[in-house]
């Protein structure tokens, strides 16, 4: 090969100038050919092939760690210090694992912020031997090619046998002794391999049922994510799955952080609405890029994998609304009072302060916005287990903490000879096919069967009950939480307007304090009952069973939350309804919805997660 090593395959786009350089490692042939047929993928992407693919027999590299040192020395010719980001199909994830292992023992200015595996597994299982593994038939190959390849090939897999994986460390241990892995995205094929006798499983789909394709039996959640590609190992690069191919290496390449970014604008952008068509318009785009409940929702099912403790696992989320529905209604209380000019909210709601003008609501919306500006912050920032690798976390960095720039050097890009090539024609590795008889691989093709179903075969008539049933109770759980405080503040009717006990209209007239001391029983009452009470409850009636006791208690809350506008108070007309008959019917009600709430959410995504389909 008349090439420089690494070669330059991609150069960066105008959008991703000062994005860090891909290093694809080579495969177990030794070759970076695949990696020329990917699409443009935005940042600088460079290969390394091997260097002694040359080398014939038992020569060449005696390790994997021989090799991740060697080639750390030739992407110092690229990068001298910075931010890179490592991948590589099959044989060259392994390579780029014990690569970014060994920079962050020692990485001398040189930083991994990712590892994009292209359907690298990690198997502990006793191999066959390298010729049945990887015997492939090169097609338009020169013999000596072929040999070479062939070398490599079983080279790889002697090696991969061999191969002691690093050590990494967990959250509390030594850094410079046990370093954290960066985050790994796995792009992970959804099709088996064909063999020719339907019996035989290939070596490199040994793994394929596992989600992570075995590499937690290295480290316990070492990869952050999996993408799921059409194809099977040898075909992802073929002319039928090169753009899906290139897709998801693309998405492994980027972050979207659009949910947090949109929680932030609309929180704030709500303060400052001033008509319900500005609110509903601020809500719709909250809604369009704000997935963080689903996110978090499928995190926690792929996460927990025991069964015994997915119950507990789905309290996160509720346990997390009843710590905000007991803080947020203090806090909002008291920016609103402060800021507005009236700390004492018992006094009539015309009294305010020149704050108190246009935006009234603006102030509590700030401080909820600074929140979650925080939290963003210190996601970009601080959060390892996310993923770095955000253009914006670095412009930042450089210019509010003058951090250096990162320095690389270029190197040119030259183009192959024509020879060259010749030598370096695509090889097919397919298990089945028989060259003596001049049978064909299309006359032997059986096709693989894929290991994802359909989407349409999705939606089985027990899933579509689920996910409408879900969506009921949402809607009205939702629309209650919302009614609530509207309906404890709004105007307070005079009795002589009732004409019957079931015909009446108006609202408590409560003050803000009150309204925001009533929001707070939800939180009191729901978070023991749901860290101490849903476990038991669980063990007692199972989820279903659960579901459909607990659900009983949302109807006679919302028949009796009505009639506290007409429960007799302690203070004359027009004054706000108070006294014990009234406050004992509130936490009474408010205790019913969280009671229901505590127990039926939580089974409610238990049931919608474990839904066949």
């Amino acid at each position: 090969m008349h090439i420089s090593n690494p070669v330059k395959i991609q150069d960066a786009l105008p959008t991703h100038a000062r994005s860090p350089p891909v290093f694809l490692i080579h495969d177990a042939g030794g070759t970076v050919f695949s990696y020329f047929t990917l699409g443009r993928l935005g940042p600088r992407v460079y290969g390394i092939y091997d260097p002694q693919f040359e080398q014939l027999g038992n020569g060449g590299w005696q390790s994997i760690l021989e090799m991740a040192e060697a080639y750390i020395r030739l992407m110092r010719k690229v990068v001298v210090r910075g931010s890179i980001i490592l991948g590589g199909w099959s044989f060259g994830g392994m390579l780029a694992v014990q690569i970014s292992h060994l920079l962050s023992l020692n990485g001398r200015g040189l930083k991994v912020e990712r590892i994009i595996l292209i359907d690298s597994i990690y198997s502990t299982r006793a191999r066959k031997s390298a010729n049945e593994a990887h015997a492939p038939s090169l097609l338009g190959v020169s013999e000596d090619v072929k040999d070479k390849v062939l070398t490599s090939l079983m080279r790889a897999t002697r090696l991969s046998d061999e191969w002691t994986p690093p050590v990494w460390g967990t959250n509390g241990s030594s850094s410079k002794i046990k370093p954290m892995p960066p985050p790994v995205i796995l792009i992970k094929a959804m099709e088996r391999i064909a063999m020719e006798n339907l019996e035989d499983e290939c070596i490199l789909d040994f793994t394929r049922e596992l989600p992570d394709l075995g590499w937690s039996d290295m480290h316990q959640g070492f990869v952050s994510y999996v993408v799921q590609t059409p194809g099977n190992h040898y075909s992802l690069f073929d002319d039928d799955y090169m753009l899906s191919t290139t897709a998801n290496v693309t998405k492994a390449l980027n972050i979207d952080i659009r949910g947090p970014i949109g929680s932030l604008v609309s929180c704030v952008g709500f303060g400052f609405v001033q008509t319900f068509r500005q609110a509903l318009i601020v809500r719709a785009i909250e809604g369009a890029v704000n997935g963080n409940t689903a996110v978090i929702r499928t995190m926690v099912s792929e996460v927990v994998d025991d069964e015994r403790y997915k119950p507990r696992a789905f309290l996160l989320m509720p346990i997390a609304f009843n710590i905000a529905v007991i803080l947020g209604p203090i806090l909002a209380f008291f920016v609103a009072a402060v800021t507005n000019g009236y700390a004492d909210t018992e006094k009539p709601r015309g009294t305010s302060s020149a704050s108190n003008g246009r935006y009234p609501f603006a102030p509590p919306a700030l401080f909820n916005g600074a929140i979650l500006l925080t939290a963003l912050l210190l996601v970009l920032f601080r959060l390892k287990e996310e993923d770095p690798a955000l253009k914006i976390a670095r412009k930042l960095t450089g210019l509010f903490l003058g951090a250096k720039k990162e320095r690389y050097t270029d190197v040119g890009y030259q183009n192959l000879h024509e020879e060259d090539g010749e030598e370096m024609m695509p090889w097919r590795c397919d298990p089945f096919e028989d060259q003596s008889t001049g049978v064909g691989r299309d006359a032997l093709l059986v096709k693989p069967v894929p290991t994802v179903l359909p989407l349409r075969r999705m939606f089985t008539w027990n899933l579509c009950l689920t996910i409408a049933s879900q969506a009921i109770l949402e809607g009205h759980v939702g629309a209650y939480n919302t009614l609530w405080p509207s309906f404890l503040s709004a105007s307070v009717v005079d009795d002589g307007k009732v004409r019957s006990f079931w015909s009446f209209s108006g609202g408590l007239g409560m003050s803000i304090r009150d309204v925001a001391r009533s929001l707070v029983i939800l939180g009191i009452v729901g978070l023991p009952l749901q860290v101490f009470g849903y476990p038991r409850a669980v063990q007692r009636f199972r989820i279903l069973g659960l579901w459909r006791v607990f659900l009983l208690g949302f109807p006679l809350a919302y028949a009796l939350t009505p009639l506290l506008a007409v429960l007799p108070s302690d203070s004359p007309l027009p004054a706000p309804r108070d006294g014990a008959i009234v406050w004992s019917m509130i936490i009474f009600v408010q205790s019913l919805v969280i009671v229901s709430g505590s127990f039926v959410l939580p089974a409610q995504l238990t049931l919608t997660n474990n839904c066949p389909g």
